[in-house]
């Protein structure tokens, strides 16, 4: 449950060396009741090769109402793959 200008930050598991990016898109009952930003970050300082980036979902409360915050990751080019993660989550917006 989110307020209305309330936002909560989730972390993502990367596995951006791979290949692999995070997308997302919100559905639902009232899908305006709700944003989706997908952000990375950059490797840590002095890190060994290969670490992924750290990523993440910031989730925002715009109006009240309940949408479907739906992210998939997965390799741009393997349209006809499934999601190596899906994440689906109910969002419910309240004043």
């Amino acid at each position: 449950m989110l307020a209305i200008g309330e936002e909560r930050t989730l972390p993502l598991r990367s596995l951006a060396t791979a290949g692999y990016q995070w997308s997302g898109s919100i559905s639902g009952a009232d899908p305006e009741a709700v944003t989706l930003e997908l952000r990375r970050g950059n490797p840590p300082t002095g890190s060994k090769p290969g670490l992924s980036a750290p990523e993440e979902v910031v989730l925002r409360g715009m109006r009240p109402g309940r949408a479907l915050v739906r992210l998939q990751q997965r390799r741009p080019w393997e349209h006809d793959q499934p999601a190596a993660q899906l994440l689906e989550l109910q969002v419910d917006v309240r004043t």
